[in-house]
């Protein structure tokens, strides 16, 4: 091992001595185009993951929420999801950057889309019963903090 690692060195030192010839200089671009060409790739891996990991956790929290017999139900896919950033990445890019509100809201509106509220029994009737439960609330509470408001 550590004779290795002298070798190494010892072909670095003389590698930085030599003038800088065609050889020499075919290495380096090799070497920065083999960099380029692997940052290419991890950036393309983290885009595509993005959006699968994005809309997993849309669907994870938002399937987990919900009150009493209400729960929501949320169904985007990372395919839908990729094609809009892609798409919005594009749009973006061509415009200067003139489409980044209107991106926000197309990536917005298909997540918001995809989330639906099922549930047993009238939302209405359960929305007026809440209502009335806050009401109390706070009038509790201002007894409780001895408050006198009136017009």
């Amino acid at each position: 091992r550590g004779l290795k690692a002298i070798r190494v060195m010892l072909v670095l030192r003389v590698l930085r001595g030599l003038k800088a010839t065609k050889a020499t200089k075919a290495i380096r671009v090799m070497l920065a185009l083999r960099v380029m060409l692997v940052v290419a790739v991890l950036g393309a891996v983290f885009f595509a993951l993005g959006p699968y990991l994005a809309a997993r956790l849309q669907n994870l929290n938002w399937s987990a929420t919900g009150i009493d017999s209400f729960r929501f139900h949320s169904h985007v896919q990372a395919r839908a999801l990729l094609w809009v950033r892609l798409t919005n990445l594009l749009l973006v890019v061509a415009t200067l950057g003139l489409f980044k509100p209107w991106a926000d809201i197309r990536e917005a509106r298909l997540r918001v889309q995809s989330v639906s509220l099922v549930g047993d029994g009238d939302l209405d009737a359960y929305l007026r019963g809440a209502l009335q439960d806050e009401r109390a609330l706070g009038e509790e509470a201002a007894e409780w903090f001895d408050l006198d408001i009136g017009f």
